[in-house]
């Protein structure tokens, strides 16, 4: 740790055997924190345009399964 600070074993993280806090962990990654938080934002927008998709898709097939149904009686 390079803050020194004291830290209970539930609020510390152990990385390579040694025990750092959010603090120094956060700076000992630095870099790839902000990667993959824009990766995130790319799956949770593709995730959202799939459920977009499919939510269309199947608002789409009710109303043609209403149309034949309808056509039929």
């Amino acid at each position: 740790m390079s803050c020194r600070a004291v830290l209970c074993q539930e609020c510390a993280t152990t990385y390579d055997g040694i025990n750092f806090c959010r603090t120094c962990l956060d700076q000992r990654s630095g870099a790839k924190s902000q990667s993959t938080s824009w990766f995130r934002v790319g799956g949770h927008l593709v995730a959202g345009l799939v459920v977009l998709g499919m939510l269309t898709i199947c608002a789409w097939l009710m109303a043609w399964v209403a149309t034949v149904l309808a056509g039929s009686a």
